[in-house]
């Protein structure tokens, strides 16, 4: 097993030991949905509500080092923590707040890292998710898991999703980018 792996594993089974909804999004899960490529890190989003954040954060630092000299500070600013596991793999860990977010790990599969299973988001919740972010990177791996994906793809359903996020924050190019990636045949 890679240390990203292991980084992985070890945040799922707190995660799940704690009963805390999450999936793994970024890079990592990309490669999980069959593109492999270089990332430096582990994405996560959990499910995590503010009465609760303290004793989570707490529980989270038995087992990993923050990143931040205020971790509490910034999952209550930001909605996000950059954790560390011992062997130095890093974690950027949000925590969601939007109903999409949590219809979303409701829906997240379990796929196999190793012997273990681990909530990955779902190929168009992965893709909606990297449009968003709208980096070069997150362009590449949208037309890499529209490629690989296009037949499961629910395109009706994220098509709505991505044209009303575009909509929403006055980007237009975020949608035309995205019907982009439908155009190639990779």
């Amino acid at each position: 097993m890679t240390p990203l792996q292991r980084a992985a594993v070890r945040l799922a089974q707190e995660l799940e030991r704690r009963r805390t909804p999450y999936m793994l999004i970024g890079g990592f899960a990309v490669g999980l949905w069959g593109h492999p490529r270089t990332t430096v890190d582990v994405d996560a989003t959990a499910w995590v509500s503010e009465t609760e954040i303290k004793s989570f954060l707490a529980a989270l630092g038995r087992r990993f080092r923050f990143r931040s000299a205020r971790p509490l500070e910034a999952a209550r600013r930001a909605h996000h923590v950059q954790l560390e596991t011992r062997d130095g793999v890093r974690i950027d860990l949000s925590f969601g707040r939007l109903p999409f977010e949590r219809e979303a790990m409701a829906r997240a599969p379990s796929l196999d890292i190793g012997a273990r299973k681990i909530r990955v988001a779902a190929v168009d919740d992965l893709i909606f998710y990297k449009v968003v972010a709208d980096r070069p990177q997150d362009h590449a791996d949208v037309a890499a898991l529209v490629a690989r994906h296009r037949r499961r793809i629910n395109r009706r359903v994220l098509d709505r999703r991505v044209r009303e996020v575009a909509a929403a924050a006055a980007q237009p190019e975020l949608y035309q980018r995205y019907l982009e990636a439908w155009k190639r045949r990779d």
